[in-house]
């Protein structure tokens, strides 16, 4: 098994991944000098538009919807990874609804990688059909 599979400790909570990849999309746009805004997003906001932050870089806005990363049971591979989108009930259906909100699922249930975890991320809109 890779790695960032080996669960440390415990599984990391949504929110961690949450801290973890923005402080990563943070330095990155630092690092090229690209100038950007990022700000969490509240729970009363987050009912109408369902994003854990909104990102805006220039002139485009986009939402990053963060699900924790949970293994099933015997997992030895990567595509055993399991993400619960349709938490809470209704989120599934207005983020499809919204097609500036990704999804952001980390690959790693292993604390390890932390700060540095955003190569171990996978981002997408959800396919309408």
């Amino acid at each position: 098994m890779t790695k960032h599979l080996h669960v440390r400790y415990s599984n990391p909570l949504e929110r961690e991944h949450e801290a973890w990849i923005v402080a990563g999309i943070e330095r990155y746009l630092k690092d090229i000098g690209l100038p950007y805004a990022i700000w969490a997003i509240s729970p009363d906001q987050e009912k109408k538009w369902p994003s854990d932050e909104k990102l805006k870089i220039a002139s485009k806005v986009v939402g990053l919807q963060f699900k924790q990363a949970k293994l099933a049971k015997g997992a030895i591979a990567p595509d055993r990874l399991n993400w619960s989108l349709h938490q809470p009930h209704a989120q599934f259906s207005l983020v499809k609804a919204h097609e500036e909100i990704f999804y952001c699922l980390p690959t790693f249930v292993n604390r390890d990688p932390g700060s540095s975890s955003l190569h171990l991320l996978e981002t997408g809109s959800v396919p309408l059909a």
